[in-house]
């Protein structure tokens, strides 16, 4: 299957997942959000992948949710009722690959911000290099952090 927001490839009984919104260093929009979780039910469904890699493309894995107003919104196709919650969709990526039975490994490039930290810390393993960076912003606002990362925390 082909995705809009990232790049999957199998290498083998690997699955190379890469978040690919380099221009916005791949920041956590509702259409990337919902490709990370279409391909984690497809590599879950794929007997012949054994694990998963996920990366990000450019300089950053993910620098959290997108607040550029590019990476478009939930369709308001919905009851009122629904439309109340329009951010519920905030963390389902990083339960998606949590919930995975295979093997999950977080290649970290660059920064990795709230929601991406979230996506980090939801796979098994984590690598990073020097230069790997993390952060929660809403910690440091004295706020609940987001997508997940206070589940994920111990």
């Amino acid at each position: 299957m082909e995705y809009e927001n990232l790049i999957f490839e199998r290498r083998g009984p690997v699955a190379l997942v890469t978040l690919n919104r380099p221009e916005f260093l791949n920041a956590m929009s509702y259409g990337l959000q919902e490709d990370l979780r279409a391909v984690c039910a497809e590599i879950e469904a794929d007997d012949s992948l054994r694990a998963m890699v996920l990366t990000g493309s450019g300089r950053g894995f993910c620098a959290g949710a997108d607040l550029s107003g590019q990476g478009g919104a939930p369709p308001h196709d919905k009851t009122q009722g629904e439309n109340l919650d329009q951010y519920g969709w905030v963390g389902k990526q990083a339960l998606a690959i949590f919930r995975m039975t295979k093997p999950t490994i977080a290649a970290v490039n660059g920064v990795s911000v709230g929601a991406g930290f979230s996506l980090a810390l939801a796979c098994d393993v984590r690598v990073g290099h020097p230069q790997t960076r993390f952060k929660v912003m809403f910690a440091e606002r004295a706020l609940s952090p987001d997508s997940g990362t206070s589940w994920f925390l111990p």
